[in-house]
């Protein structure tokens, strides 16, 4: 059945043209997170939020991640509403956020409610 998926994975990225170079990251984050069984996730460069963060987030509710480590440069307020409304829906019990703009930290927390915070 694992085989089955992750055929079904690499012929979904040869349809959006990603087989050597993917320039729809998101989208490839989206099927690992939609067909696998990941446990954990590690996102250093999102540069590819711009044109699919929603559905990243759609995938991020469904998926079994519960590791996730995530950087952002900037997000607006809806993405911040958006984003804690998605970690609150998924999996995700470990959640280290890096963000460029300390000063939207405690907004994002203000968001995720029952977020406990570790040290």
């Amino acid at each position: 059945m694992q085989h089955k998926k992750t055929r079904s994975v690499k012929e979904s990225l040869k349809q959006l043209g990603c087989e050597y170079h993917c320039a729809k990251f998101a989208r490839l984050v989206s099927l690992l997170l939609k067909y696998s069984n990941l446990q954990s996730l590690n996102v250093k460069n999102n540069w590819f939020w711009k044109d699919s963060f929603d559905e990243f987030l759609e995938s991020l509710e469904k998926s079994k991640i519960k590791r996730l480590s995530i950087t952002f440069d900037d997000l607006n307020d809806s993405e911040i509403f958006n984003f804690a409304n998605a970690i609150e829906k998924s999996n995700v019990r470990f959640l280290d956020l890096r963000i460029a703009r300390m000063d939207q930290l405690p907004e994002i927390f203000k968001q995720i409610r029952g977020l406990k915070l570790i040290n």
